[in-house]
Formats: structure tokens, C-alpha cells, sequence
């Protein structure tokens, strides 16, 4: 494990740099003691979520030591960990929980922050990121997969439909 971390400390920059993995992995803990998931699987998949998201198979590389079917759940949370890719559902309680943390993170004041980082990372002016991440922050509330991630959503999403409800009156 020591060696994930290293690697993603490494490789992860810019709007999804590894402050995004610490706080997945805080949200994690919290919803892990709720549902009891794998936490070895649940760990190394935030670790590599980022950095293997476009080959979720590379991932097998990092996973010395993982059981088949540790490994297995591992590329099945990569590839369901971002909630508009529909074609991916979240099957196992790692999975969900994976998804859930990088939703919960895409809340709040950091989670707008980030969405404007991300817009700027993309060539986006402000008009296209606003609207882009307007609809990307409002639509993943609903989309959260566990009552306790709701919970903890609550608040940074109200903070997240007064920002744009107030940046929609400023343009």
C-alpha cells in the first residue's frame, strides 16, 4: 500500500491532486464504519481511481498481494467511481462507497473550487464551467448511492446551490 500512496502522490495534479485522495479517504472511513466494506479494496481504489480511470485494467500492476477477486472489485470501483458514467453501476458496497466519496467531494466550497480548477485545466471560459459545473454539482446529490453519504451531503450541498444561485444572479 505504501507503494499507492507513493505513486499517487507522485502523479496526481491540479483539480485532482492528492488532497482529492485524502479526502475521499476521510469520507471513506466514515461511511466504511457504517457499511463494512473491504477496506483494502476500498483504499487502493481511491488511491488509483485517478491516475488509471481511462485503463482501469493497468491497475493490476499496483495490486501485488490482492486476491482475484479483490483485484476484480478494485477495477469494477475505478471504472463506477464517476456517477455520469451510466454505463457503469456500482455493484458492490466498495464500489458505492468509492463513487460516493468522489461525489462528496465534488460539493461545497472545495468542490466548486475544484470544478472551476478543472474548467480552467480544460480551456473552458467561465460562462461554459459555470453551467458545465452547475449541472455536474446539482445532479450528483441525487445521485449518491448511500443514506449516510446524503447526510454528510447535506450541507455542502446547500452551500453548493447558493453559490450558483448567487453566481446566476451576478451574470
Amino acid at each position: 500500500m505504501k507503494m499507492l500512496y507513493k505513486t499517487a502522490k507522485e502523479k496526481l495534479k491540479g483539480s485532482h491532486d492528492y488532497s482529492h485522495i485524502e479526502r475521499m479517504l476521510k469520507y471513506a472511513k466514515i461511511l466504511n464504519s457504517k457499511y463494512k466494506g473491504n477496506w483494502k479494496v476500498i483504499e487502493a481504489s481511491i488511491l488509483l481511481h485517478e491516475f488509471t480511470k481511462n485503463n482501469p485494467n493497468c491497475s493490476k500492476k499496483f495490486l501485488k498481494g490482492f486476491s482475484k477477486e479483490e483485484t476484480k472489485n478494485v477495477i469494477h470501483c475505478i471504472k463506477t467511481h464517476y456517477w455520469l458514467k451510466k454505463k457503469y453501476k456500482p455493484k458492490t458496497i466498495e464500489a458505492k462507497i468509492v463513487q460516493d466519496c468522489d461525489s462528496l467531494d465534488m460539493l461545497g466550497a472545495i468542490g466548486i473550487a475544484r470544478g472551476f480548477m478543472s474548467a480552467g485545466e480544460k480551456g473552458l471560459d467561465l460562462t461554459k464551467a459555470k453551467n458545465e459545473y452547475k449541472y455536474k454539482r446539482f445532479g450528483v446529490y441525487s445521485k449518491l448511492n448511500l443514506k449516510e453519504s446524503k447526510r454528510i451531503a447535506n450541507k455542502n450541498f446547500k452551500f453548493t446551490k447558493l453559490f450558483f444561485k448567487t453566481i446566476d444572479k451576478e451574470f
